[in-house]
C-alpha cells in the first residue's frame, strides 16, 4: 500500500490574468466550486449524531450545555443536541452546525493591469517580483496558465513548469512518502489547428477533428509559439508523469456575458449599424464555447484527481459558420441585414485588430469527444450560439448595463414637445417615434399606391392585393416587403417594418376618410417601439398618447383589472413601458401668446394657425382631465413622471427645460471604453501632459526672454539719459573747470611733480609722511612759519594773546 503524505486542508491554486475575460469567470467558478467541495466533504464526513441509549457510549462523557432548553431537548429525545465545543477536537461538525464555511480552494492570481487592482476576497494577488512568483508557484497544488490573450505569458508558463519540476525533484530526494502529483493546466487556443489539412477539402460539411488527431494539427503562422508551448507541456508531462499532471485545454473562441472577440458584432448591432459585416464568403466554421462551459471544464479537471495527462478540446458540439453567427446577431439585436465584404476591408473598422481577425476568418471544425465522454459537465450552452442567441443577447445587455432609455414626451399643443424630443434624441442618441414621422417616411409610396389603386379594381383583402394586383411592380413590392433577396439566408427584413407597411396599405385600402383610427395608430406605434433599433438604445415617443382613449383603446372602465389598476396597451408588454414620462403644459393664455410670438416660418412648418391651435387645445383639455389623463396611469405604474410648466422657462429654444431633463435623466448610456481605447486614451493623456510641460517650459523661456529684453531696453534708455545728463553737466561746468584746471596746473602740479620725483628717488620707509613733510617745507608760496597761518597761532591771535 502506497504511503501518501497528507495534504493541507486547503487546495492551493494559481491562476494567471484573473482580470482577463476568461480569467475572471474561471476564478469566479473556482471560488464557488471551493465552497461546494468543502460542503461535500463535510456531508461525507462522520455525522455528529449521538444515541444516548447505547451502553458503550456513556452519557457522562458528553458534556451538555447547561441551558434548560438544551437539557429539555435531550430528555425529550429530539434529534438536535447542543454539545459543548470542548467535547471533541478531532470530530468534524456537520454543515448545519457550521456558522461559516471556508472555501476548499485558496486561489493566487496575477493581473494583466496592476493599476486597476481592487481588493477581492476570492483570490490573493501575486506581485510581479520573481521571488514572490517563484514562492507561490512552489506552494500551489494546481497551476492554471492562460496563454490565449497574451504571448508574453508563454515564457512565464514554461518558467512556472520549471519551478514545479524542481520542487518535485527536491521533494523526491528529501521525503520518503509519496507526494500527490501537482496539476498543470495550459489553456491554449484553437488557432494551433488553423492550417490542419481536412480529410476531404471538397466536402462542404467536413469531418470534425478530435483529441486523437492532435498530432496532425498545423498552427496559424501567428500562433506558432502557442503550438510550441503545447508540445513542451505535453512532453514534460510524459517525462514526469508520476509527479506532474499536465493538461492542454484547446479553448475555442469564448463568448457570453459582456463578450470578448464577438463583441465587435454585438457593439455594431447595438449601435444600429445598417449592415453587419461578414468577412469573405462567411462559410468558414468558427469554433465557439461559452465562457461558463470553459470554466466548468477547468474546474472539473481540478476537482478530478484521477485524470491523467491529456490533450482536450473545449468547443461546442455543433460548429457554426461565420455568416450564421453574424446573421443571427443582426436578426436578434440589429437591423437584420448583413453585408459581405472583402477580408482585407475588415481592418477599415477601428475596433478590428489582427488577433480578432485571425479567429473570425479561420475555419476549424472540432469535436469535444473527451469532455463529452469523460468529464460529463453540465453544459450551459449545450448546442451552439445560434440556438441560444436570445439568451446570449440578453446576457450581453445585462452585463454591459445596456438597458434602453425610453422616454415619452407628452403635453398640450405648442409646448415644444417636438423640439424637446429632438434635443433628447440628439443628446442620448435615441430614435424619435411619432406618427407624423412614420407617415412622412412613406409619403411617396402612399401617393404611388393611391394612383395604382385608382386605376385598378379594389381587391377584397390585402393578401389579394399583395399576391395579384401589385406583384411584379418593383416599387409596390419594395413597399409591401415582398421583394426580399434571400431573406432567410441574407438580408432578413424585420417583422416590425413589414407590419408597418401592411398597416399603411390596409389603411389606404379600407379607409374612406383621411383620419386614421386610434387602433391603427396604436398598432403602428407599438411596432416602431418593438423594433431592434428602439429596443437597443431606446427611443423618444413624441406626443403619444395624446388622449386617455389611445392608452386604453375605447372604454376606460372596461380595461380595469382586479386590483383597480388600468391595464393599457403598454402594460402587457414590459418592453413598451417608459422609463420617464415628460409632461409639458401651461395655461391656455400663455400657449396662445406663445404661438403668436412664433416666427411665421415655424408656424408654417407646424401647420398651426389660431383656429387650429384653439381646436387642438380644446381636444387636449377635453380628453386630459384632472381625474383621467395618461400621466396618472404612468404614475400608478411607478414610472417617473416629470411635469414641467413651460411658462416658468419662457425661452423659445427649450434650453432650460432640456437642461433640467438632462440632470434628471443622467448621462448618455452606452459602452465603456474598450481596452484599446483605454490604451489610446492613456497615450493621449501622457502626450497631453508632455505637451503641457513643454508649453510651460516654452512660456517660462519666453517670459525670461521678455524680461531680459525689457531690462536691456531700460538699460539702453538709462544709458542714453545718463549720457545726455553728462553732456549737459559738462557744458554747464566747462568754464569753471578750465579755471580750476589752470589753478591746479600753475599752483599745485609743479611742486607736486617735484615732490613725487624726489620721493621716487629716495624711496623712504614712510612715503606718505615724507611727501607731506616735503610739500610742507618746500612750498615756495607757503606761509607756514607765520604764526597767523598755523592752527595754534591762529588760535592765539583769536584769543588776543599777542
Amino acid at each position: 500500500m502506497v504511503d501518501v503524505k497528507p495534504r493541507d486542508e486547503t487546495f492551493k491554486i494559481f491562476l494567471n490574468n484573473v482580470d482577463s475575460f476568461k480569467g475572471k469567470y474561471i476564478l469566479s467558478y473556482l471560488y464557488k466550486q471551493g465552497f461546494e467541495v468543502a460542503e461535500r466533504d463535510h456531508q461525507e464526513s462522520k455525522k455528529f449524531d449521538f444515541d444516548f441509549n447505547k451502553e458503550d457510549e456513556p452519557v457522562e462523557d458528553l458534556k451538555p450545555v447547561k441551558s434548560e432548553s438544551a437539557r429539555r431537548d435531550v430528555e425529550e429525545g429530539k434529534d438536535k443536541v447542543v454539545i459543548d465545543a470542548r467535547l471533541s477536537v478531532t470530530a468534524k461538525p456537520t454543515v448545519a452546525q457550521l456558522t461559516s464555511l471556508n472555501s476548499k480552494y485558496k486561489i493566487f492570481g496575477t493581473l494583466m493591469d496592476y493599476k486597476k487592482f481592487k481588493e477581492d476576497a476570492s483570490y490573493e494577488m501575486v506581485g510581479e517580483t520573481h521571488e514572490q512568483f517563484k514562492k507561490v508557484i512552489r506552494m500551489c497544488d494546481c497551476v492554471i496558465y492562460d496563454i490565449t490573450l497574451d504571448e508574453a505569458q508563454i515564457p512565464k508558463a514554461l518558467m512556472a513548469l520549471d519551478f514545479i519540476e524542481k520542487k518535485c525533484d527536491r521533494q523526491e530526494e528529501t521525503c520518503t512518502k509519496h507526494i500527490a502529483p501537482v496539476t498543470f493546466i495550459l489553456i491554449s487556443t484553437v488557432m494551433t489547428w488553423a492550417l490542419t489539412p481536412s480529410m476531404d477539402p471538397i466536402d462542404p460539411d467536413p469531418v470534425p477533428f478530435n483529441e486523437s488527431d492532435y498530432r496532425r494539427r498545423k498552427p496559424h503562422p501567428n500562433f506558432k509559439e502557442h503550438y510550441a508551448c503545447e508540445k513542451e507541456v505535453l512532453q514534460r508531462g510524459k517525462k514526469m508523469k508520476n509527479k506532474i499532471r499536465t493538461f492542454v485545454v484547446c479553448s475555442a473562441v469564448a463568448y457570453g456575458y459582456e463578450e470578448n472577440i464577438l463583441s465587435f458584432f454585438f457593439k455594431r448591432a447595438w449601435n444600429n449599424d445598417k449592415y453587419l459585416p461578414v468577412f469573405g464568403k462567411g462559410t468558414n466554421f468558427v469554433p465557439l464555447i461559452h465562457v461558463t462551459d470553459l470554466s466548468k471544464v477547468i474546474c472539473k479537471i481540478v476537482d478530478t484527481p484521477s485524470l491523467k495527462n491529456q490533450y482536450m478540446i473545449a468547443v461546442e458540439q455543433t460548429p457554426t459558420p461565420l455568416r450564421f453567427i453574424v446573421k443571427y446577431i443582426s436578426r436578434t439585436m440589429g437591423s437584420g441585414k448583413i453585408e459581405y465584404i472583402n477580408a482585407e476591408e475588415a481592418f477599415l473598422y477601428p475596433e478590428m485588430d489582427q488577433y480578432v481577425f485571425d479567429h473570425l476568418t479561420a475555419s476549424i471544425v472540432l469535436e469535444p469527444v473527451f469532455i463529452i465522454e469523460k468529464l460529463h459537465i453540465d453544459w450551459k450552452s449545450e448546442m451552439n450560439l445560434v440556438e441560444n442567441i436570445e439568451e446570449i443577447v440578453e446576457e450581453f445587455k445585462v452585463r454591459r448595463n445596456l438597458q434602453p432609455l425610453k422616454i415619452f414626451v407628452q403635453g398640450a399643443p405648442c409646448t415644444g414637445k417636438s423640439t424637446l424630443s429632438r434635443l433628447l434624441s440628439e443628446h442620448y442618441n435615441l430614435s424619435i417615434i411619432s406618427l407624423n414621422k412614420i407617415m412622412s417616411e412613406h409619403d411617396e409610396y402612399v401617393i404611388y399606391l393611391k394612383q395604382k389603386l385608382s386605376n385598378k379594381e379594389r381587391p377584397q383583402s390585402p393578401s389579394t392585393l399583395n399576391a395579384e394586383n401589385l406583384k411584379g411592380d418593383r416599387d409596390a413590392e419594395y413597399f409591401l416587403g415582398l421583394m426580399v433577396d434571400d431573406s432567410e439566408e441574407e438580408n432578413y427584413q424585420k417583422t416590425a417594418s413589414e407590419t408597418r407597411k401592411k398597416l399603411l396599405l390596409e389603411y389606404l385600402m379600407n379607409s374612406s376618410s383621411e383620419r386614421m383610427s386610434d387602433e391603427r395608430i396604436v398598432r403602428l406605434i407599438r411596432n416602431e417601439m418593438l423594433s431592434n433599433e428602439s429596443q437597443n438604445q431606446g427611443f423618444v415617443l413624441d406626443g403619444f398618447p395624446r388622449a386617455f382613449r389611445q392608452l386604453f383603446k375605447n372604454d376606460r372602465m372596461r380595461y380595469l383589472d382586479h386590483d383597480d389598476r388600468p391595464s393599457s396597451v403598454f402594460r402587457n408588454h414590459e418592453k413598451l413601458m417608459p422609463n420617464y414620462v415628460i409632461v409639458l403644459d401651461s395655461s391656455d393664455e400663455f400657449l396662445l401668446e406663445r404661438i403668436s410670438r412664433t416666427p411665421e416660418k415655424e408656424v408654417q412648418c407646424t401647420n398651426y394657425d389660431d383656429r387650429d391651435v384653439i381646436r387642438r387645445l380644446m381636444f387636449y383639455r377635453e380628453h386630459n382631465t384632472t381625474d383621467w389623463n395618461p400621466s396618472l396611469y404612468f404614475k400608478d405604474c411607478d414610472t417617473d413622471v416629470i411635469e414641467i410648466d413651460i411658462s416658468e422657462f419662457p425661452s423659445q429654444n427649450m434650453d432650460c427645460i432640456f437642461y433640467i431633463c438632462k440632470k434628471i435623466l443622467g448621462p448618455p448610456r452606452g459602452f465603456g471604453l474598450s481596452t484599446k481605447e483605454c490604451e489610446d486614451l492613456e497615450i493621449a493623456k501622457k502626450q497631453a501632459e508632455k505637451l503641457r510641460l513643454e508649453k510651460g517650459e516654452l512660456e517660462k523661456k519666453l517670459q525670461e526672454k521678455k524680461k531680459q529684453e525689457e531690462l536691456e531696453a531700460k538699460m539702453e534708455v538709462m544709458l542714453k539719459t545718463y549720457h545726455e545728463e553728462n553732456i549737459r553737466t559738462e557744458r554747464k561746468f566747462a568754464p569753471i573747470i578750465d579755471k580750476y584746471r589752470q589753478f591746479i596746473a600753475t599752483k599745485i602740479l609743479p611742486i607736486l611733480t617735484e615732490a613725487v620725483i624726489i620721493l621716487a628717488q629716495k624711496q623712504p620707509e614712510d612715503p606718505i609722511d615724507f611727501l607731506a613733510e616735503y610739500l610742507f617745507k618746500n612750498n615756495p608760496h607757503g606761509k607756514m612759519y607765520n604764526p597767523k597761518y598755523t592752527r595754534d597761532g591762529e588760535k592765539l591771535i583769536n584769543e588776543n594773546i599777542y
